[in-house]
């Protein structure tokens, strides 16, 4: 046998893993990237296992394993990338749905952003109501493309359908609100109903029975009913109800008989007492107040001179508070400086005054060698210090 040459033996003791080294595994990048892709490092094709570079895509593109426009990966020992280093451009594939009853890409991929008219079936209707879908990341949009409609159920004929409807069908999230058509009788199952994703309704249709009548109110402790009690009341009615004199209501003041059962809270208590009256605008209380006074006590209010009293006179303290409506109108004035300017004087002698009261009408006419303007009438009333005078020329 012969033996290898000492050259040979030499570049083995030179270089001893070459061999090695020309069968080391890498992993492989194309360069320059494909469109839409983006890697770092940027310009190295060939990567040892373990190593690592960052994908990312453009805006019409993602990483189709992943469904994600960036995303780092791995050079594994076989060679491979632990997610394919590719961009791949979005798109959108036929849907398959057996509610579509047309679809108007006649089966071609659709890119990001694109539209696609459609229809939905005879008991399906679009999601949002618009007659196209939209390709997305997340798929065709509206999803899903159609919807189960919720028929309107055909109504009892003592029940009236509350809710404005145009059509025989409606949508998800849409709401049905039933009456009784007859005010004695009472709803029986849920009033309103939600037309849910599935095509059904949240509830089943409600029904109207006759609702029962209520015996004589009950009492009220320290108090009355406002007028005579009867022996029997229809649904519905109501009745008011009144403390005694020195007592305050909290709650009410009406029952109301609800289907054989009187409903609404009240009860009567002392009542509390108030602190001075208030002041009144242009008037006074007629007497020196006091600091206090007791439930149901009154205090009677006097105008200013020229002044008309709307309301009133009495102001009354209820449980604390003073009620009754009071208010002083006011007077108007008529100078003879404003009557020069507007070229009028009083058409009679016995309006010849300076105040009118609320309400009060008086007439003018234009002084000698004027005429009416015609813009205002000459008679005029006066309305709580407003009055309008007439012009000459």
């Amino acid at each position: 046998m012969r033996l290898f040459g000492l050259p040979w033996l030499f570049l083995l003791w030179l270089n001893p893993n070459e061999s090695l080294q020309q069968n080391e595994i890498k992993c492989q990048l194309i360069l320059p990237p494909l469109r839409g892709t983006t890697y770092e490092p940027a310009y190295r094709s060939l990567f040892s296992p373990s190593e690592k570079i960052r994908i990312t895509c453009g805006e019409a593109y993602w990483i189709l394993n992943t469904q994600t426009t960036s995303a780092e990966t791995t050079c594994k020992n076989d060679g491979d990338w632990a997610i394919r280093a590719v961009c791949e451009e979005v798109t959108c594939s036929h849907p398959q749905a057996l509610y579509l009853d047309y679809w108007g890409d006649s089966g071609q991929q659709q890119r990001l952003g694109d539209t696609v008219s459609y229809t939905c079936g005879s008991d399906y209707r679009s999601t949002d109501g618009a007659p196209w879908a939209t390709c997305t990341r997340d798929g065709w949009k509206p999803n899903p493309l159609c919807q189960e409609k919720c028929r309107v159920p055909e109504t009892p004929a003592a029940l009236t359908i509350t809710t404005d409807v145009t059509d025989d069908q409606m949508k998800k999230g849409q709401h049905l609100t039933f009456a009784c058509k007859n005010s004695n009788h009472i709803i029986k199952g849920n009033a309103t109903l939600e037309c849910l994703e599935n095509g059904h309704w949240s509830n089943p249709v409600p029904r109207c029975e006759a609702a029962k009548q209520c015996r004589t109110p009950p009492r009220l402790s320290d108090g009355r009913t406002k007028t005579w009690a009867r022996n029997m009341y229809r649904h519905n009615e109501k009745v008011e109800y009144v403390c005694d004199r020195d007592y305050g209501m909290e709650g009410g003041p009406f029952k109301t008989c609800v289907d054989g059962d009187w409903v609404g809270e009240m009860r009567c208590r002392p009542g509390q007492g108030c602190g001075r009256p208030p002041p009144l605008s242009d008037g006074d209380t007629k007497t020196r107040p006091k600091y206090q006074y007791q439930h149901n006590d009154k205090v009677e209010y006097i105008c200013q001179r020229y002044y008309v009293m709307e309301g009133g006179p009495f102001k009354t303290c209820i449980d604390g508070e003073w009620t009754g409506e009071i208010t002083c109108l006011q007077p108007c004035t008529v100078n003879r400086g404003d009557m020069n300017r507007h070229n009028i004087q009083f058409k009679y002698i016995r309006d010849d005054r300076l105040y009118l009261e609320h309400n009060d009408e008086i007439e003018f006419m234009c002084t000698s060698g004027h005429r009416d303007v015609g813009t205002v009438r000459m008679r005029q009333k006066c309305e709580n210090g407003v009055i309008h005078l007439p012009t000459c020329q």
